[in-house]
C-alpha cells in the first residue's frame, strides 16, 4: 500500500469512528448560546449557561441518533 493510500483508509477509520461532522446548525445553536457564559459571574448566569450547554448537548445525541 502506498504512503496516500494509507493515509486515506486511516482518514476513512477515523471517519468512521467519529461519526459526526458539525453541521452549520450547530455553530448557529452554539452560536446563540456563548453571550450566556458573559453571565456567568453570577451564580444564576452560571447555572443559565449550563444549563444551555446540556440542552445543547441533549441536542446534538438527538441529531445525530
Amino acid at each position: 500500500m502506498s504512503l496516500w493510500g494509507a493515509v486515506r483508509q486511516r482518514v476513512a477509520d477515523v471517519r468512521a469512528a467519529i461519526g459526526f461532522i458539525p453541521t452549520r446548525r450547530l455553530a448557529y445553536a452554539i452560536a446563540a448560546i456563548a453571550p450566556l457564559w458573559l453571565l456567568s459571574g453570577w451564580q444564576i448566569g452560571e447555572w443559565v449557561a449550563s444549563l444551555a450547554v446540556f440542552a445543547l448537548l441533549a441536542a446534538v445525541v438527538v441529531d445525530v441518533a
